[in-house]
């Protein structure tokens, strides 16, 4: 069993017969937010799992691990999308989408989870699991669920807890001004951070977990938090 928490070579062993690759894309970053506003928490990053017969790979294969979705500027931006995982060319996991930051058209809206059917943000339904991945909250909603997909961020003057993954990274959680949101939770994968409140959100964990949403409600802006790199799992 190897596991890559940053990108490096696979080299196959001797004798080898079947290989498991398992891979996590990687969590979105949060938007900033300007005073008195608050931003999107980032989306989280997929899962993919794989069994294949050991004469299909080469020798040797290059892993690319995804970088973290960054963490949006102070004030009205969004955060960045997180990196795909990537093991030689033939299997990919795909990162989460950034949250908001709280300007623009689609201000303080959660970043959707990795594998989401749509891009754009999607009613949340809090009593059922998106298979692929699922979208980020809109204001004062929360992201919605995923199985293998990523769990979608929390909206902005949100008063719930960002979507969940069983097997993808957990969306990033959203905030009020005043108080915030716990970051989405995953069985496999990495939690999506919290929202941060009157402050900055706490970054997502490895692997794959959105970053939480940012607020203020004092004079300054806010920069947002970072998602959760990716992660793969190689078994012979």
């Amino acid at each position: 069993i190897q596991t890559f928490t940053s990108s490096g070579t696979w080299t196959k062993p001797a004798n080898a017969t079947f290989v498991t690759i398992q891979l996590w894309g990687a969590g979105g970053g949060s938007g900033g937010c300007t005073t008195n506003e608050t931003s999107g928490g980032g989306g989280g990053g997929s899962y993919t799992e794989t069994t294949v017969r050991a004469s299909i790979l080469g020798a040797t294969e290059t892993v690319t691990i995804g970088a973290a979705g960054a963490a949006g500027a102070s004030g009205d931006n969004d955060g960045g999308a997180g990196g795909n995982s990537t093991f030689g060319s033939l299997f990919t996991a795909y990162g989460g989408k950034g949250g908001a930051g709280a300007g623009g058209a689609n201000a303080e809206t959660g970043g959707a989870g990795a594998g989401a059917y749509i891009d754009s943000a999607q009613a949340s339904d809090t009593d059922s699991y998106d298979f692929r991945g699922a979208g980020g909250g809109t204001q004062n909603q929360r992201g919605a669920n995923a199985i293998m997909g990523g769990g979608g961020g929390g909206g902005g003057e949100a008063t719930q807890s960002a979507g969940t993954s069983y097997f993808g990274g957990g969306g990033g959680g959203g905030t009020t001004a005043l108080a915030g949101q716990a970051g989405g939770t995953s069985k496999h994968g990495g939690a999506g951070g919290a929202g941060g409140g009157n402050g900055v959100g706490t970054a997502g964990t490895q692997p794959a977990g959105g970053g939480g949403a940012s607020g203020s409600n004092a004079a300054g802006s806010r920069a947002g938090a970072a998602g959760g790199a990716g992660r793969i799992i190689v078994t012979t």
